[in-house]
């Protein structure tokens, strides 16, 4: 197992029951585990990049409507985003909501964070 399988596996469990059951209430795409976990490996994978303000990676279609539903529960995003290691300076893991205007960056952020995953 890799080590951000591991450390999604382990922010997982972290996180509140309540935050994640807020989550899959609000948001149908995060009721499906596979994707819940998805989501979860991103935020790693942005933290690891020190990508804090959305400038390097993008995410899948299925994780990105997961995070805009997370990002309107403010409370349980700024814990996730604290346990993930994100700089008390920083607080969040920004996104820019024209970040999708520009295909071709787009393709480029989403193409830099598979091959992250991977």
């Amino acid at each position: 197992m890799s080590v951000l399988a591991v450390r999604a596996a382990r922010l997982q469990i972290d996180l509140a029951e309540e935050g994640i059951q807020s989550l899959k209430r609000r948001c149908p795409e995060a009721r499906q585990t596979a994707n819940l976990e998805d989501y979860l490996r991103f935020l790693a994978l942005k933290v690891g990049a020190c990508d804090y303000h959305a400038a390097l990676l993008s995410p899948p279609l299925v994780v990105d409507t997961i995070w805009h539903a997370h990002l309107l529960d403010t409370l349980h995003y700024e814990e996730l985003c604290s346990t993930l290691g994100v700089p008390a300076s920083v607080r969040v893991l920004h996104h820019n909501p024209e970040g999708g205007l520009d295909a071709t960056a787009c393709d480029a952020r989403l193409e830099r964070a598979k091959q992250l995953y991977t």
